[in-house]
């Protein structure tokens, strides 16, 4: 067992037996996730999906050292239901913008795909990934950016569950990975309206 999957177990008072695949957490990603990153001296990210940058700013703001950067093309695509052109493409890359000139940390405007290539393997302590949730892009999403996370590093992710849209695939694509890739255990924090998830990468 790597040292970040017992301090996890241990803060969640968690008895695992070493099968069971998916432990649920009744807390929040706005505390007890960004709390935990400061607790193991995780001071290197990515947030991937950034919208307007609360979430960049809770990070920053519960970990003073880390170097986070936001990726994010702040582009409506064709299929694309989640928020209005106007909001996301203008609006929220402004908000985002003044979060991170507040709060320190870096921005690179581009498609996942082409921002990841932009990093070093095994570079960074972890990935909070929250962007195009149909399956296959959730999948190539989790397949490109683990690849930049350390050993023991978190790779973690938005929105497990199911919606109204028919092509939201996260609940689906995520466990499916896991199991593909003999990944246990698979943390999903339950509290928010929008639970959240993360593993720990061998």
């Amino acid at each position: 067992m790597n040292k970040t999957l017992e301090f996890i177990l241990k803060k969640y008072n968690v008895n695992w037996d070493g099968k069971t695949q998916i432990i649920e957490l009744p807390n929040s990603r706005w505390d007890s996730y960004v709390s935990l990153l400061k607790e193991l001296d995780f001071n290197s990210g990515v947030e991937m999906g950034v919208c307007d940058g609360r979430f960049s700013q809770a990070l920053c703001s519960a970990n003073p050292n880390l170097k986070l950067t936001g990726v994010d093309a702040w582009k409506v695509y064709d299929g694309y239901v989640d928020y209005a052109t106007d909001f996301l493409e203008v609006r929220a890359y402004k908000r985002a913008i003044e979060r991170s000139n507040k709060f320190g940390f870096k921005i690179i405007k581009a498609w996942s795909l082409d921002a990841v290539k932009e990093f070093e393997d095994e570079s960074l302590d972890f990935v909070f990934i929250d962007g195009n949730h149909d399956f296959r892009h959730v999948t190539d999403d989790v397949d490109e950016w683990s690849k930049k996370i350390k050993r023991g590093g978190i790779v973690s992710g938005h929105d497990f569950f199911k919606n109204y849209h028919e092509h939201y695939g996260v609940r689906e694509a995520i466990p499916a990975w896991c199991d593909a890739h003999r990944i246990k255990p698979l943390f999903i924090f339950t509290k928010d309206k929008c639970p959240s998830w993360m593993y720990i990468k061998e």
